[in-house]
C-alpha cells in the first residue's frame, strides 16, 4: 500500500488522476527464492506492464547470516544465474531462460484466489485489450528480461503488444525463440533494446547459445 501510493503520487502528474496503479508481486512463503514484481499503469489509453530489476529477496530477510546471504542473492541464485534454456510450452517457438520462466510462473495468492503471476499480468493485458488499449511493457536489467518473455507469452495468448523498451536487457532466449518473438513485433521493430557501452548485464546470454530479439541501440 505504501509503494502504490508513494508511486500514485509522484508520476499523477504525468498520467492525471483517472490512472490507476497496481502493484503485483508474489506473497511470503509463495516465492522460494522467485521475487518478480510489476507495476500496472492503466491510462485512459494504454496500459503499461513495468518489470522491477534484481534486488533484494524481502521474503528472505532474517537475522541469521543465512538469511542474510538470501536476502542479498538469492533472487540472482535462482533467477539469473539460473542460465539453463528450456522449452516454454504454449504455440511458442525455440527456448527461453530458465529462472526468468520459472519466475514468472511463481504462484501469488489474492483473496482466496491463486494464479500464476505472469496469468495475472495476462488478465489484466486482456481486459485492457478489451476496452482498445495498447499494451506497453518495460523493464531495466532483469526486468528488461522479463518484459521480454512475456511479450512472448501475451502474443501466445493472441493478445498483440504494441511496443516492448528493454534497459540494459539480458538475453534471455536461444535464436528461435528470439527469431519467432521478432515475427511478431514488425520484425522486431516493436522491441528496442538500449545497452550503455559495455554493460555486463547486456552481455548475459553468450553467443551463439542465446539469441538477440530487438532492435539494439547501443
Amino acid at each position: 500500500n505504501i509503494f502504490e501510493k508513494t508511486f500514485r503520487d509522484r508520476l499523477k502528474g504525468l498520467f492525471g488522476d483517472s490512472t490507476s496503479f497496481k502493484f503485483v508481486y508474489p506473497l511470503k512463503a509463495n516465492t522460494d527464492g522467485f521475487d518478480p514484481e510489476a507495476m500496472l499503469i492503466e491510462t485512459q489509453r494504454a496500459l503499461l506492464i513495468v518489470f522491477r530489476g534484481a534486488d533484494r529477496d524481502g521474503n528472505s530477510r532474517g537475522k541469521s547470516d543465512a538469511a542474510k546471504f538470501a536476502y542479498d542473492w538469492s533472487e540472482w541464485i535462482r533467477v539469473d544465474f539460473r542460465a539453463g534454456l528450456v522449452n516454454p510450452g504454449d504455440p511458442m517457438s525455440g527456448k527461453v531462460h530458465e529462472g526468468i520462466w520459472r519466475s514468472m510462473r511463481v504462484d501469488r495468492t489474492v483473496d482466496g484466489k491463486t494464479m500464476e503471476f505472469r496469468d495475472e499480468l495476462l488478465s489484466a493485458a486482456k481486459a485492457a485489450a478489451a476496452k482498445g488499449k495498447k499494451i506497453w511493457l518495460t523493464g531495466h536489467s532483469l526486468g528488461a528480461g522479463y518484459a521480454q518473455l512475456f511479450a512472448g507469452y501475451l502474443e501466445a495468448k493472441a493478445v498483440n503488444v504494441q511496443g516492448v523498451y528493454g534497459y540494459a536487457a539480458p538475453h534471455v532466449c536461444d535464436n528461435d525463440f528470439a527469431k519467432w518473438l521478432d515475427s511478431k513485433l514488425e520484425g522486431g521493430k516493436q522491441l528496442q533494446r538500449f545497452e550503455f557501452m559495455s554493460d555486463p548485464i547486456t552481455q548475459i546470454g553468450p553467443a551463439p547459445f542465446f539469441g538477440r530479439a530487438g532492435v539494439r541501440n547501443h
